[in-house]
């Protein structure tokens, strides 16, 4: 049963293009101050994207194509910018803790979206991080998993489970330019011999298609719980949608349907679907894994650029083979994450984005299924059940537990504008070993981290294209105004 150990990183504007952070774990909380993140400017359209092209070129976006460029520049400083002083002890801490609990470490980056500044930084590829020590891409890591927390003015409402776990597999190809049937085939593949889950393919979907299946599937007591979308998405005067065959239907209308029906997760394979507006004026959740996430979509994996078509059916392929393989949301998209690295030769491997609202729970635990629990309590883990084709089952993991943090003066940090700090070594087993990295105290916002009052840190911590569905390149480098450009290159997308 794989477990998870949260590592909860909040990034606040502290003024004149820097950021204070945040990070705190189950133990232990850090900061750091005045931190500088690079910054991505788009290319003119119609810019020269100079990586070699597939033969088959388009990609699942409608208006133009931005690819991820084939460098590490911008994830080495992604990584340096966000992991460094004590924020970087502490993940190396967590990262020893989790590894001697055996548990995945999950780094779940939070965004305070009404601040126009912080939510500038809710589009930088966080999934390209690389630390260059150790030449290691942490959404490749077997150990570690990545997920966005968008901060939402609601509160995560989720009715109880009902039924047994379905997937609503949702096809549009208006355009007729995208090869779904092949994408459809490799999922028909995946799950042929699996107790996991049960599915309907839905072609060439209108959203009044959309809708009546819902509904058809609540009226029958036999509800969907998941939505894959498959097809066109797009980005365009700071909103995003989803291109269905009878027309576009922008995220905001997206979100309020399916949270009509409760659905728990949502698989976007179309490109730009988790991009959201930086500018001024403009609403933070009008893209559509954004509004998703607002609608009380309890996990959103959207496409963060332009997702070439072979690249979109790989994803589709090996996501839902970990799935029939009874592996977490987070285990299975990192499969996904492998074999993109290995079949493109770019970032495509990147661009997969997990939103995560709660504590990414999808399913209830096996005893809220068998009615002995009360619902309530959920969990990523998808299991069979080994007398019955499509049952569910999920493993049962600790409940997490409230907890707050002591605040921090910043008059304790030496060097505190320049997001530099002195070295200090891991703890000893009774909680970290500098007095700047803080023991969790008793009154401020719950990270929803987890807590596991039978573990006791007692280790020591070593220091350390094809067709596409939209449009995104790669950073190729820092600018002389210090940026991270972006080449654009008009074409056809997802």
């Amino acid at each position: 049963m794989t477990e998870f150990q949260d590592l909860s990183i909040q990034i606040e504007s502290a003024g004149e293009g820097t950021y204070n952070v945040r990070a705190e774990t189950e133990w232990a909380v850090a900061r750091n101050y005045g931190v500088s993140f690079p910054t991505l400017s788009a290319g003119p359209p119609g810019a020269v994207d100079d990586r070699p092209q597939a033969a088959d070129s388009s990609t699942r976006d409608t208006v133009r194509v931005v690819r991820l460029a084939p460098a590490d520049n911008i994830g080495e400083a992604m990584f340096n910018a966000l992991f460094q002083g004590r924020v970087r002890d502490l993940f190396t801490m967590g990262r020893a803790r989790a590894a001697a609990r055996q548990r995945i470490l999950r780094i779940r980056l939070h965004f305070d979206m009404g601040d126009e500044r912080v939510a500038a930084l809710a589009n930088l590829p966080w999934e390209s991080m690389v630390d260059a020590s150790l030449n290691e891409r942490l959404a490749l890591s077997p150990d570690l998993a990545i997920a966005r927390c968008p901060d939402v003015p609601r509160v995560l409402d989720v009715p109880a489970f009902t039924g047994r776990l379905r997937v609503l597999f949702v096809g549009s190809n208006p355009r007729d330019d995208l090869r779904l049937d092949l994408e459809k085939n490799e999922i028909r593949k995946a799950l042929s011999n699996q107790k996991v889950l049960r599915y309907k393919l839905l072609d060439d979907a209108t959203w009044g298609a959309l809708e009546q299946n819902l509904h058809d599937g609540q009226q029958s007591r036999d509800p969907f719980h998941i939505v894959h979308f498959m097809g066109h998405g797009t980005f365009a005067d700071e909103a995003g949608a989803l291109q269905f065959s009878d027309g576009p239907r922008p995220g905001r209308e997206v979100g309020e349907l399916l949270h009509s029906y409760a659905i728990r997760m949502v698989v976007l394979n179309a490109c730009r679907t988790a991009e959201v507006s930086t500018l001024a004026g403009h609403d933070p959740f009008a893209g559509v894994a954004s509004a998703l996430v607002l609608a009380n979509v309890t996990a959103v994996l959207a496409m963060q650029a332009s997702i070439p078509d072979a690249a979109a059916r790989i994803f589709s392929e090996r996501f839902y083979s970990g799935i029939a393989r009874q592996f977490t949301i987070e285990e299975a998209l990192r499969s996904a994450r492998s074999k993109l690295r290995a079949a493109m030769p770019g970032w495509e491997w990147a661009m997969p984005v997990m939103f995560l609202r709660g504590h990414g729970e999808i399913l209830p635990d096996p005893e809220t299924l068998s009615g002995t629990k009360p619902a309530g309590a959920f969990s990523a883990r998808i299991t069979a059940k080994s007398e019955a084709p499509g049952e569910v089952e999920e493993a049962d993991r600790l409940a997490a537990k409230p907890h707050a943090v002591v605040p921090q003066r910043q008059d304790e940090w030496p060097s505190a504008q320049s997001g530099s700090f002195p070295a200090t070594e891991p703890g000893d087993g009774s909680g970290p070993s500098d007095p700047r990295i803080e023991a969790p105290g008793p009154k401020e916002r719950d990270t929803g981290a987890q807590s596991d009052p039978r573990a006791n840190f007692d280790e020591k911590a070593a220091r350390p294209r094809e067709n596409a569905r939209d449009g995104l390149t790669a950073p190729d480098g820092p600018k002389s105004d210090g940026t991270m450009g972006l080449d654009a290159k008009a074409q056809e997308a997802r």
